[in-house]
C-alpha cells in the first residue's frame, strides 16, 4: 500500500463528481421549485402530505449511515484476502457512499415535492438538512486514503486473531 494515495486518486475525484452530482440536483430543483407557483394542496390534504415527507426526510437523516456501513462491512467481507488492493477498498468506500447519498437526495428530492404541493417551511427545512448532510460527505483524497489504510489495518488484526 505503499502507492496508495496514487492509486486511489482517480477514484477519490470520481466520488466527488459524483457527491457534487447528488448535491447539486436538488439544489437546482429547490430554486426551480421557488420560482414556479403552484397551487398549494387544501389544509388536511398539505398536512398529511407534509407529514409522510417529513417521515421520510427523518428516516433517510437516520438510516442513511448504518445503511452505508452495513453495505461498507458487505463489501469489506466480500473482498476476503483482496485487502491489499487500493482499488478494491475504493470500490468498497465508492459503494457506500453512494448507498447513503442516494437515501438522504431521495429524501430530499421528496421534501421539495412537498414543499411544492404545500408551501410547507418543514419540508424545505428538512430538504435542506438533507442536502448539507450529503455536502458533509464530501471525500477527500486524505479521508479515503485513511479509512482504507484504517480498514486494511482492522482486516489483518482480524486475521491475527482469528
Amino acid at each position: 500500500m505503499d502507492n496508495l494515495r496514487e492509486s486511489l486518486a482517480p477514484q477519490v475525484q470520481t466520488m466527488q463528481v459524483v457527491v457534487a452530482g447528488l448535491t447539486i440536483s436538488p439544489i437546482i430543483f429547490a430554486i426551480i421549485v421557488l420560482v414556479i407557483n403552484v397551487t398549494p394542496l387544501a389544509d388536511e390534504p398539505a398536512t398529511i402530505l407534509s407529514t409522510i415527507c417529513l417521515l421520510i426526510g427523518l428516516v433517510g437523516l437516520v438510516a442513511h449511515r448504518p445503511v452505508g456501513r452495513l453495505v461498507e462491512w458487505q463489501s469489506l467481507r466480500a473482498l476476503g484476502d483482496r485487502v491489499d488492493n487500493p482499488t478494491a477498498l475504493g470500490g468498497v468506500y465508492m459503494s457506500a457512499l453512494l448507498i447513503s447519498l442516494s437515501m438522504t437526495e431521495g429524501a430530499a428530492f421528496l421534501n421539495l415535492i412537498g414543499y411544492m404541493m404545500t408551501h410547507s417551511p418543514y419540508t424545505y427545512g428538512m430538504a435542506a438538512l438533507l442536502v448539507l448532510v450529503n455536502l458533509m460527505k464530501f471525500p477527500t483524497l486524505d479521508i479515503v486514503v485513511d479509512w482504507a489504510r484504517s480498514q486494511a489495518q482492522r482486516i489483518e488484526e482480524e486475521k491475527s486473531f482469528g
